[in-house]
């Protein structure tokens, strides 16, 4: 089994702000970070108000389990709530390569 990334687009409901979402990060951060098989996650914005959550699964049985108890948890309807469904693109995807920079020690 390879791992898994999980890349996540969308926009924000009208009205809603980057500052409610920022307010999601902790908690989302903690429930995803609690689950089996969970490597990484970034979350950013372009600018143009689209945003674009990557996360890093062991495999994609982990993944998909991942998806679900995020949906279950209130940490993740909070979220859920200020994105425009109609914006909002899941992809799951096997990772084909990847490398990781590091800083050598002076």
């Amino acid at each position: 089994m390879s791992a898994v990334v999980e890349i996540v687009s969308f926009s924000l409901v009208e009205g809603m702000t980057d500052v409610q979402v920022a307010e999601t990060f902790e908690g989302v951060n903690n429930v995803l970070a609690a689950q089996p098989g969970f490597q990484y996650r970034s979350q950013s914005q372009d600018g143009k108000g689209q945003w674009f959550d990557v996360i890093y699964w062991e495999n994609m049985e982990m993944a998909q389990a991942g998806s679900v108890a995020f949906m279950d948890s209130s940490a993740g309807q909070a979220l859920c709530a200020l994105i425009d469904e109609n914006t909002c693109h899941v992809r799951h995807m096997e990772v084909s390569t990847s490398v990781m920079g590091c800083t050598p020690e002076s």
